[in-house]
């Protein structure tokens, strides 16, 4: 019996996601009287859906909205700016429907492989166990990540372009004039193998939940940013003998197809001579006319 002068305790769902969705669902909701906060209403049976595919489906809804959100109000920013436009005589908006149907259809191994990321972390279940994110190791989580992704997507995408997995990644091609919506339009196996590297990250380390989170973030915006069709990123920072890249970059893989594979830094093509020659003059080029334009 609940002893006097005690409120009621919620009523406990069980351990792991369940809990915490049912929680915020209904806990302090009540079968009766809508006021009456004492007692929670009866709950949905989420358990009836194992852990691993909720996670699954929030990771894939959550994905379609950043794609979606992010993609408008960048779209928003860069039509202010014509003049800042990369390939002018292209127009890639003839696509965007068929980018953002594909996307939605892509991203389904995104929701696959980030979701175990997701549940092997939730669950502890990674080699190493997983580390609490402190601001001693937020930097150095977040940059490790950035190194060793871009490794992963290099190579990845290097093998992509052979003859024997071209078939795959040709669909994410097919936006010559790349466009925000063209930033997740892959197919489903092309990007499974670049997403894969969120499972083994978990698995295989123990990097902190949050920082995996903040760094595919990181990723998508990215993203966005560098098929978005324009140019605001060129600086001293995005050329020699610095290692980072501009849009231009990325840009020109998709009007030139045999250069510039990587995704945030530019050492692996250089490294592999698949750069192009001319980048770091275009880089130079932009700044000039960002000058000009004030």
């Amino acid at each position: 019996m609940q002893e006097a002068g005690k409120a009621a305790q919620p009523a406990s769902y069980g351990p792991g996601l369940h809990n915490v969705i049912l929680t915020f669902y209904g806990r302090y909701r009540s079968r009766g009287d809508p006021f009456d906060r004492d007692q929670p209403e009866p709950m949905p049976n989420l358990y009836e859906i194992p852990e691993f595919l909720l996670i699954v489906a929030i990771t894939y809804i959550a994905t379609i909205a950043f794609y979606l959100v992010s993609s408008l109000l960048v779209l928003a920013f860069v039509k202010r700016f014509p003049e800042r436009r990369i390939q002018k005589t292209r127009d890639g908006f003839k696509r965007a429907g068929k980018d953002i149907r594909q996307s939605l259809k892509g991203q389904t191994s995104t929701g696959l492989f980030f979701g175990a990321a997701m549940y092997i972390q939730w669950n502890g279940l990674g080699l190493f166990g997983t580390d609490d994110l402190t601001w001693w190791n937020a930097v150095p989580w977040f940059a490790g990540l950035m190194v060793f992704y871009d490794t992963w997507f290099y190579w990845q995408h290097r093998l992509m372009h052979t003859k024997w997995f071209f078939r795959f990644h040709q669909v994410h091609h097919r936006s010559v004039a790349v466009t925000v919506w063209s930033s997740e339009s892959f197919h489903w196996l092309d990007d499974a193998t670049t997403k894969v590297f969120y499972t083994l990250a978990a698995f295989l380390t123990p990097v902190p939940m949050a920082a995996l989170i903040a760094f595919r973030i990181f990723d998508m915006s990215k993203s966005t940013l560098g098929h978005c069709g324009h140019e605001f990123t060129a600086s001293f920072l995005t050329r020699l003998p610095l290692p980072f890249m501009c849009t231009t970059f990325h840009d020109r893989h998709h009007s030139h197809f045999r250069v510039n594979f990587a995704h945030t830094f530019t050492f692996w093509d250089r490294l592999c001579g698949t750069i192009e020659t001319d980048y770091d003059q275009q880089v130079i080029d932009w700044e000039a006319q960002g000058k000009q334009q004030g």
